[in-house]
């Protein structure tokens, strides 16, 4: 934990040394950018002050004459309290955020990152204590050390298609209550003192949960395993997290798995359900869903009927006059909403 406190104040002295270093190749509309590659016409966002209200960074920007496709945010380029701005919208165009590039944007309630970004650096996202959710796209590999440590979020998903998760990515999330890990990496202090963390979702390809991933979680109430195979536990991982008092949810035929397997043992319940049973994300939905044969049917609902894969992408839909009934793409976890509540069924 200290190493991670440590390399953040180290960051935070890097990024005041590191403010106004960089030239910038040009400027259009108040914002600079980097010519990353003349050949492929590329550029990134380099540096920015003074934004305020709702950005939208362009997919292109032209100087002299000359076209460029936006592809990056640049390390620390929107960062620091010179930028008042509340929102920002990336294009598609943008594959790669940069160390830090939003660190200590303390306005920022929302940021739709376009859909191909690919990596999320250093730091990127740290003490944005305004921003509470954000959607990672199923294009995401690579999330940085502390990268959102210190935000706002109340929620997170990490889609599968993520490989590397490093040190303490959403560390003291204060504000956090739920995150689902569909991805089969998991990093240190990935989840340190989320101190309002209440359910986890672990995915089936998890094979370790690395040490002290959870620790100082004190209300830590629900964790459902995918798989049926119980990971291995690394040092602290669940340290200072009252287990006796948490429910352990596994698949259908796990139970005795993970009641004799080291530190999943020591949950205080430990309870089985079946791939076509369901699991309230929201406490009195007011309506009943059941998943079975890849269709899910929805008793008890008006209006549009949403359905969700884990990575928070939406898969499918329909419009309830007191039920509908959806097919699915395949067996797996899903999560139907209906007019604000959500419920998680798997199949």
């Amino acid at each position: 934990m200290k190493q991670v406190y440590l390399k953040n104040v180290l960051l935070a002295a890097g990024l005041l040394l590191g403010m106004g270093a960089s030239a910038q190749d040009f400027t259009v509309d108040n914002i600079n950018y980097n010519v990353t590659s003349e050949a492929d016409m590329t550029c990134e966002v380099a540096e920015t002050s003074g934004l305020t209200g709702d950005v939208a960074i362009p997919e292109q920007v032209t100087a002299d004459g000359k076209t460029y496709t936006v592809t990056a945010i640049g390390d620390m380029a929107l960062s620091g309290p010179g930028n008042q701005f509340t929102s920002v919208k990336l294009p598609s165009t943008v594959t790669a955020i940069g160390y830090g590039a939003f660190y200590q944007c303390r306005n920022l309630t929302s940021i739709d990152l376009g859909g191909s970004v690919e990596t999320i650096g250093y730091s990127a996202f740290q003490y944005c204590e305004s921003l509470s959710s954000i959607e990672l796209p199923n294009t995401l590999t690579s999330i940085g050390e502390v990268a959102f440590m210190g935000s706002g979020l109340t929620s997170v998903v990490i889609p599968e298609s993520v490989t590397t998760v490093e040190m303490g990515a959403f560390s003291a999330c204060g504000l956090m209550k739920s995150a689902v890990v569909n991805c089969a990496v998991t990093s240190q202090s990935m989840f340190l003192v989320c101190s309002d963390l209440e359910e986890v979702t672990i995915g089936g390809g998890v094979t370790s949960i690395a040490s002290s991933m959870f620790q100082s979680c004190p209300n830590l109430k629900t964790v459902t395993m995918l798989g049926a195979t119980p990971p291995s536990i690394g040092d602290y991982a669940f340290y200072d997290v009252p287990l006796e008092n948490a429910t352990l949810r596994v698949p259908e035929g796990s139970a005795g798995a993970y009641k004799s397997a080291s530190g999943w043992k020591d949950f205080g319940t430990i309870v089985e359900y079946t791939p076509t049973g369901i699991s309230n994300v929201e406490a009195g939905a007011g309506f009943t869903v059941k998943a079975a044969d890849g269709v899910i049917t929805v008793e008890g609902a008006e209006g549009e009927v949403g359905v969700y894969d884990m990575s928070g992408a939406k898969v499918a839909a329909a419009t309830a006059d007191g039920s509908a009934t959806i097919a699915v793409p395949a067996r797996g976890a899903y999560i139907v909403k209906v007019g604000g509540k959500a419920v998680k069924v798997a199949m």
